[in-house]
C-alpha cells in the first residue's frame, strides 16, 4: 500500500471519530508530513499561526510552499532528524511569525507502518508567555 493510501485511511479514521474537531480545538499546532516532506494534515491552529487560508489545499505542499525559507528549513531539518533516529524528538524552538517571535515546545514523532517510517506527526505548543515570564525573573 502506498504512503498516500495509508495516510488517507488514517485520516479517514480520524474524521469518522470526530478527530478533526478535536484537533482543531487544541491550542497547539499539529501536522503530518510524509517522507517527501509534503503536508498531509494540519490543524486550524497551525493554519492560523502561519496565516494559511482555510481554503488553501495543503495536500502535497511542502513547508517551503507555505512558510518562509527559514521556517521551512527548520521544519525539514526536524523531520530529517526523526527519520534518521526513528525516535521522537523534542525541541524548544523560536519561530518568527506575522505576530512576531514566538517560542514553541515541539514534539515530532515518526509514524510507522510495518516497521517503516511513512510520515512524521508534530505537535508544537506555544510557550511564549512562559519564556517571557522566565526572562523577567
Amino acid at each position: 500500500m502506498c504512503t498516500a493510501e495509508l495516510l488517507s485511511q488514517r485520516s479517514g479514521i480520524l474524521a469518522l471519530q470526530g478527530g478533526e474537531d478535536v484537533n482543531d480545538s487544541v491550542e497547539s499546532a499539529m501536522w503530518i508530513r510524509n517522507t517527501d516532506h509534503e503536508y498531509v494534515y494540519m490543524n486550524q491552529y497551525h493554519r492560523d499561526l502561519f496565516d494559511i487560508a482555510d481554503d488553501t489545499d495543503i495536500a502535497g505542499k511542502r513547508a517551503a510552499d507555505l512558510h518562509s525559507a527559514e521556517v521551512a528549513e527548520k521544519f525539514q531539518q526536524n523531520d530529517e532528524r526523526v527519520y534518521e533516529t526513528r525516535e521522537q524528538v523534542e525541541i524548544e524552538e523560536v519561530i518568527q511569525t506575522d505576530d512576531g517571535r514566538q517560542y514553541f515546545l515541539t514534539r515530532i514523532v515518526p509514524l510507522f507502518d510495518n516497521g517503516s517510517v511513512y510520515a512524521t506527526c508534530g505537535i508544537a505548543t506555544n510557550i511564549t508567555e512562559q519564556k517571557e515570564y522566565e526572562e523577567k525573573l
